[in-house]
């Protein structure tokens, strides 16, 4: 086909020959254009969102936010003991890894409370040893350092009131993050020690772990909580109840222990502390803001290098994928922005005023969100997926809460039966050992509860897919229920624990 001679004219005409010389430079002018464009609209967005943020009373500085405490002596992360364990690489550390015993032995079970069979304590030593007693007492002993170490920081741990911690200039986020996964290992050693003391015959050492592991709980929940922070206290407190269950299968409490978990059981708030975490993301936005304008690369990396010729089908596909990769910090600032916004609509209700808990619904609807949400825009907050977590987190800490508070009620009215007897029903447990039958937090009525033909009782929540699974532990976060059991569970063993 010929061209018409007028399109042909215009073609070979001197003002095209120098459109098209500049045509490339005219499109870097566009580029440029269109980044500094885009960088200004995402900064003023992210500046707006903080100035929002400020005027509605919240803090936007880590370092305003996680302010030292007001009595040094309070702060746990102040305490010589614990600046000395935290800053000498020479001194054994409290978790596995760190200690001789990680080479000597599994760690304690970490999925649901083992089928009510009590801890092979003599299988974790190789060889093995002759009974549990003698397997604990090696241990023990291997573990002395710990031990010691764990000795030291529990007064430190029961009396800090203020747990600040420490922010630092170069990653604030992960200075935050650092000392409250610290004190996650520190919970965790402390139920191996427990275990240990309790296979030797020493309850009143295992109790006082015990306790340890609960201060740990607290100050991961209390003092300014994050996401990293319930996180921790969810892993702490799942391993404070196996720990509670290992001396009850064991016989190893007496009612005043039991009376004092009880105690330190009530006065956790997982629900407040959870509702609250989100103040924490808002004192890490500016310091995330300027990360990111920082951090953030704007032309994607391309691979120019082929080791046998072009292959142009090739080619092409890499030039799509670098079109895909190709990011504006601007507007994937503005981006950020509005899943903070998105974010911070989850976590609060409209007027400012902030939910006291999270509810089944609640968790139900976070999870439709994370199925449509767009992970690349959300790079002031993580979006829709902490909501989920954290209300998930949340609801499951309660129902733990719930559970071993009636397991130890349900052992209470056993060692108070001169027959040694268990319940038919959990009303029977009212008022002498809990104020009230306890209800499932993932909303479905009381907890479920069956004296089994045995005499032994079962007690389990629905767990986080609302289902009934009739008491089968959990495999999944989403599958299965969360359990209190003292007997083994016909058909199911450790394996079907671990597919």
């Amino acid at each position: 086909m010929r061209l018409p001679p007028w399109l042909w004219n215009l073609l070979a005409s001197r003002k095209t020959k120098i459109a098209l010389a500049c045509s490339p430079f005219a499109l870097c002018l566009l580029v440029v254009l269109f980044y500094y464009g885009t960088h200004w609209l995402g900064c003023s967005q992210a500046e707006k969102l903080l100035r929002d943020y400020e005027a509605a009373g919240h803090i936007v500085d880590p370092e305003k936010y996680w302010h030292p405490a007001a009595n040094a002596r309070d702060d746990l992360f102040q305490d010589p003991l614990f600046q000395r364990e935290w800053k000498d690489p020479a001194l054994v550390r409290l978790f596995p890894g760190h200690t001789k015993i990680f080479s000597l032995a599994r760690r304690l079970p970490s999925m649901e409370p083992r089928l009510a069979k009590p801890t092979d304590l003599a299988n974790w030593v190789d060889p093995p040893a002759a009974d549990d007693r003698a397997a604990a007492e090696f241990l023990l002993k291997e573990h002395r350092a710990a031990v010691e170490r764990l000795e030291e920081l529990r007064p430190v741990l029961a009396r800090s009131k203020e747990a600040v911690w420490p922010v630092g200039e170069l990653d604030d986020r992960a200075s935050v993050a650092e000392p409250m996964m610290r004190l996650r290992y520190t919970g965790d050693a402390a139920g191996e020690i427990s275990v240990f003391h309790l296979a030797t015959g020493n309850s009143d050492r295992a109790a006082g772990a015990v306790q340890a592991m609960f201060d740990v709980v607290r100050l991961e929940l209390e003092p300014k909580p994050g996401p990293i922070s319930i996180m921790a206290a969810d892993i702490a407190l799942y391993k404070t109840q196996q720990v509670i269950w290992e001396g009850v299968m064991r016989g190893g409490w007496n009612d005043g222990q039991l009376v004092a978990f009880d105690r330190s059981l009530t006065a956790l708030r997982p629900q407040e502390a959870a509702v609250k975490s989100y103040l924490g993301e808002i004192a890490l936005l500016r310091s995330q803001t300027q990360w990111f304008l920082c951090s953030t690369r704007v032309f994607p990396k391309i691979d120019i290098h082929r080791p046998s010729g072009w292959d142009l089908e090739e080619l092409w596909e890499t030039t799509k994928d670098s079109a895909r990769q190709f990011r504006s910090p601007g507007l994937e600032l503005a981006s950020g922005v509005k899943a903070q916004r998105e974010f911070m609509e989850g976590a609060a209700l409209s007027g400012g005023a902030t939910r006291e808990r999270y509810s089944p619904q609640d968790l139900a609807k976070f999870r439709r969100m994370e199925g449509v949400w767009n992970p690349h825009s959300a790079y002031l907050a993580n979006g829709a997926q902490p909501l989920g977590f954290l209300a998930t987190a949340a609801l499951r800490m309660e129902s733990v809460i719930a559970i071993t508070r009636t397991g130890i009620a349900l052992e209470r009215y056993r060692l108070e039966m001169a027959s040694g007897t268990y319940p038919a029903s959990l009303e029977a447990l009212v008022p002498r050992f809990l104020p009230e039958v306890p209800s499932d937090p993932f909303g479905t009525g009381p907890l479920r509860y069956q004296l089994c033909t045995d005499g032994l009782p079962q007690v389990w929540s629905v767990g986080g897919n609302f289902v009934d699974d009739g008491g089968l532990p959990h495999i999944t976060l989403d599958q299965g229920d969360l359990i209190w059991i003292t007997r083994p569970i016909p058909g199911f063993t450790e394996r079907d624990l671990r597919r």
